[in-house]
């Protein structure tokens, strides 16, 4: 718009997920013994934000019995993995290098929460998938993310830069297990009904019918 382009005629289509490659937990399959697993899955780089996922993590108490699992491949791989040692969670922390797509839900099934601590985004897949295999997504309130996480039945918004909000979100969830589910059922629904692949498909079919109308 800002070049001229007619706003009545932008139709804005989100991405989608493949909802029925994403299947949730149930309650039975809880390990009540099991550590707490958060899960970081995304390139590592600066503009995610792991540094702060990390320093939040570090100040989570050791009597706590969790475990932190980074997925993905990049430059920050080595300043991450020395700040673990730095803040001596080294033991806790695994990082499992970037995996296949198709891995990508079976991953997200072992998870507790994901935390997305990015700088800056678009619209993250990742948190689509995440909501999609009900897992409770903690994620920075930048770009598009406030979309798919508008209200707090469907997940926990916080600020860029800001690892003390992580560690709060943390705990928060950490010890309140019924939130959990309940975050997890509220995003599920919310994924079936406004991203799945049927119903954006639906809208750009939507779109293609109006142009050819004219």
């Amino acid at each position: 718009m800002r070049y001229g382009a007619d706003g009545r005629k932008i139709k804005l289509i989100p991405n989608a997920v493949d909802v029925t490659r994403f299947i949730p937990r149930t309650p039975e399959e809880d390990d009540a013994h099991a550590p707490f697993q958060i899960g970081y899955i995304g390139n590592l780089v600066y503009r995610k934000g792991v540094r702060d996922l990390i320093q939040a993590v570090a100040e989570l108490p050791i009597t706590l019995n969790f475990q932190l699992k980074i997925v993905g491949e990049g430059p920050e791989r080595s300043s991450l993995q020395d700040l673990c040692r730095e803040y001596r969670i080294e033991q806790y922390v695994s990082f499992l290098g970037a995996l296949d797509k198709k891995e990508i839900p079976n991953s997200l099934h072992k998870l507790d929460v994901l935390v997305l601590p990015s700088l800056s985004e678009g619209m993250p897949t990742v948190v689509l998938e995440a909501m999609a295999a009900g897992i409770p997504v903690i994620a920075t309130d930048v770009g598009a993310t406030r979309t798919l996480i508008n209200s707090e039945d469907l997940g926990i918004l916080v600020p860029p830069q800001n690892p003390q909000s992580i560690l709060q979100a943390l705990s928060y969830l950490y010890s309140d297990k019924n939130t959990r589910q309940k975050i997890a059922n509220s995003a599920r629904k919310h994924i079936e009904q406004r991203y799945s692949w049927e119903v954006v498909a639906s809208q750009i079919e939507n779109v293609y019918q109006g142009v050819l109308r004219g």
